[in-house]
């Protein structure tokens, strides 16, 4: 009974919802009422560890609007969501390596046709290449067009 009263109200009652949607995650394509801050952990561990800087001095950080309510992707998924949706030739096909991916960005990368994509993680198994490490990569010169390999760099313990 309950089901069928919600199918039968939430037709009525979604165009006036829709007015309080201010914003559109451009990962998930929905309208949300806006984004949720970064958790009050991240600030607590942040200076238990003695990290100087506040969170206003990072770089592309948007703690007071960090993630989709309802996909939950972070402000730098949404970020790659929107300079992809910008810049990147839809026309074309591109191979895209993604490494250790974000599930939100992931979902986003597989509905679009012009990519050809593939995740890696040295220790995630749900991707599609497992046990990758991005200092000794295997996969042969010029199979991918793009990488998006965000917050992995700082993990590696030679760069070079």
């Amino acid at each position: 009974m309950l089901l069928k009263l919600k199918k039968t109200i939430k037709p009525l009652v979604e165009p006036f919802l829709q007015l309080l949607y201010t914003k559109e995650c451009p990962v998930c394509e929905k309208k949300v009422k806006g984004f949720t801050p970064l958790p009050d952990y991240y600030f607590i561990e942040s200076k238990k560890h003695g990290y100087p800087y506040s969170p206003d001095e990072a770089e592309t950080l948007n703690y007071k609007e960090y993630a989709c309510a309802n996909c939950g992707a972070s402000d730098r998924e949404r970020l790659y969501a929107l300079f992809i949706n910008k810049y990147l030739d839809q026309t074309k096909k591109c191979r895209l390596l993604d490494i250790a991916p974000a599930r939100p960005l992931r979902s986003f990368l597989k509905r679009k046709i012009s990519i050809i994509y593939r995740c890696a993680d040295l220790m995630d198994k749900d991707v599609d290449d497992t046990g990758v490490d991005i200092m000794n990569m295997a996969y042969p010169d010029n199979s991918f067009d793009l990488f998006i390999c965000s917050h992995v760099l700082e993990h590696v313990t030679d760069d070079r």
